[in-house]
């Protein structure tokens, strides 16, 4: 999931070498996550989604 959001950062600083590698790299995971989703299906395993928990926004010192 991170390799998107570095992907924009790196085009809005315009450091585009670094944007197609990670670009590659973006495409690449995808085809792996679909391979593991297809072989789930033919294989009848049950998909769950989840949702990731949500990020804490209230710290108790400057440490947190």
């Amino acid at each position: 999931m991170r390799c998107p959001a570095i992907l924009c950062w790196l085009e809005r600083e315009n450091l585009h070498g670094m944007a197609a590698r990670f670009k590659q790299q973006t495409i690449e995971e995808h085809g792996y996550a679909m391979k593991i989703m297809n072989l789930m299906n033919v294989w009848d395993v049950p998909i769950t989604p989840q949702s990731p928990p949500n990020p804490a926004i209230e710290f108790d010192d400057l440490k947190e």
